[in-house]
């Protein structure tokens, strides 16, 4: 083996020892288990946070190959990131959708990096990921910027000059067409958790095309869209 390739080797040891350490104490199954429930769960639950593991260990190492400065060794001595990875590793355990593992990675991620939040935000945010759905997600990012969301999506939004905020968004999003209810509770719900100043109902509204596109998200709600961004 190379000298290159020990040292590939070393930092993937101690990024795999960091993650492992913080998830220690995380409990996966109580001595109050039945033994039947234990042969049944037991085994998927310790696949899916070895798979957890392996996957955070390789995106952690490959910032320190992206970015000047970054120290792998330097995060065991980061309370805010040990507590990340175990509340995140834990709603990880309980979800199987990749685009919610991929928010949860990117939490992790970067905090590792120090993105500026005060812990108790921190917590709140991870408490938010915990209970919005993909789709929450995507539509607030659609919210956030609807002209970037429809660029990036390669959306062509219809050119008509009067229109509702819905409109937009049935665009952008075809599958809830016929299922007003079912957007507008979800915008409810953000709008519930002060990421967004809109409610569901007001999508609606009458605007011009250009009031349409406009951004609806707070403040904490551009932090939060920080805080789960790819870094």
């Amino acid at each position: 083996m190379s000298n290159s390739q020990q040292f590939k080797k070393n930092q993937r040891d101690i990024a795999h020892s960091i993650i492992k350490s913080a998830l220690s104490t995380v409990p996966f199954a109580g001595g109050a288990l039945s033994e039947l429930f234990v042969s049944i769960f037991q085994p998927p639950i310790q696949k899916r946070q070895s798979k957890w593991i392996e996957s955070i260990t390789a995106q952690l190492l490959s910032l320190e190959n992206r970015i000047d400065g970054f120290d792998l060794n330097s995060l065991a001595d980061k309370p805010s990131f040990i507590s990340v990875v175990m509340n995140a590793t834990s709603i990880a355990i309980r979800n199987h959708q990749d685009e919610k593992l991929r928010v949860l990675s990117n939490a992790i991620l970067n905090t590792a990096l120090d993105y500026d939040l005060e812990d108790d935000v921190r917590q709140l945010f991870l408490a938010y990921i915990d209970t919005l759905s993909p789709s929450h997600i995507r539509i607030l990012k659609f919210l956030h910027n609807p002209k970037e969301w429809g660029i990036e999506h390669k959306v062509d939004y219809p050119k008509i000059r009067m229109c509702g905020t819905a409109h937009m968004l049935l665009t952008a999003f075809p599958e809830f067409i016929g299922h007003d209810d079912l957007y507008t509770q979800y915008v409810n719900d953000l709008n519930t958790k002060g990421l967004i100043w809109t409610k569901g109902e007001n999508l609606q509204i009458t605007l011009k095309r250009n009031q349409t596109l406009m951004s609806r998200t707070t403040e904490l709600g551009q932090q939060f869209l920080g805080f789960i961004e790819e870094p």
